[in-house]
């Protein structure tokens, strides 16, 4: 009896190691879906692997879907976090970075990697709009609590080219030279300034609200040769676009 109960505890304790270890990542997921379904208009199937190391395909809105892949740290488990290396890609875009988090609070590091217009344009081109080139992410650190950022730092640079937009009577073209941007939190709004030359020409603000806030500055409007009422500085706001996006 002594041997069968040693045995038997044996077996158990084994089978749950090979559980822990190779665990469907696609079981796994179901006790935490709830939890991702409320992120907004995004969508997450076809998970594979195991809980260590595994992959998903995810698609927010109409943008193309997105190969996730991560990688889960088993030591800093003990204390009560999860560090994953994360990797996206798809049409159009390839990022990567590492993700600590307690399932409240989470912390995103080194974030980079680029955005194409190939991946842009697949929802732009609904608004008549099309960019050409491609968006660097360059690391890029960020916190979330209660659901918001908190802190972000890091660059965002776009090679420049050719903007095509729709007009009243057809469409119209414009270029554009490269322009530098850099995240930062300004009123609890997650923000990102661009310039060149250093010159303000395009800030971007999203709050809890979900609402986006978009200001063009009259630089904008110069370097794409389009029209401005005399006497507009080059640090005036000359344009404002809203509209709610989460």
């Amino acid at each position: 009896m002594k041997k069968l109960l040693i045995y038997g505890a044996t077996a158990i304790i084994s089978f749950s190691v090979f559980l822990v270890l190779y665990a469907p990542a696609g079981i796994t997921f179901r006790f935490v879906q709830d939890e991702v379904a409320r992120i907004p208009d995004t969508t997450v199937y076809r998970v594979g692997g195991t809980v260590w190391g595994g992959t998903a395909d995810i698609q927010y809105r109409d943008f193309p879907t997105s190969m996730l892949r991560w990688q889960l740290a088993a030591i800093p488990l003990l204390s009560g976090l999860a560090d994953l290396h994360l990797t996206a890609s798809g049409l159009g875009h390839e990022l990567a970075g590492q993700l600590t988090t307690d399932g409240q609070n989470s912390h995103l590091s080194s974030l980079s990697g680029f955005v194409s217009s190939d991946y842009i344009d697949q929802v732009s081109a609904q608004y008549g709009l099309r960019i050409s080139g491609t968006f660097d992410i360059n690391e890029v650190d960020l916190t979330i609590e209660n659901d918001w950022f908190t802190t972000i730092e890091g660059d965002l640079s776009w090679t420049g080219g050719q903007v095509l937009y729709q007009v009243t009577n057809g469409s119209q073209a414009i270029n554009l030279p490269a322009l530098s941007g850099k995240f930062a939190i300004e009123d609890t709004q997650l923000t990102l300034n661009a310039q060149h030359n250093r010159l303000p020409v395009l800030s971007i603000f999203l709050g809890k609200d979900g609402w986006a806030r978009l200001q063009f500055y009259s630089q904008l409007f110069m370097l794409a040769d389009l029209p401005l009422p005399e006497g507009t500085n080059t640090a005036d706001v000359v344009l404002t676009y809203e509209e709610k996006i989460l």
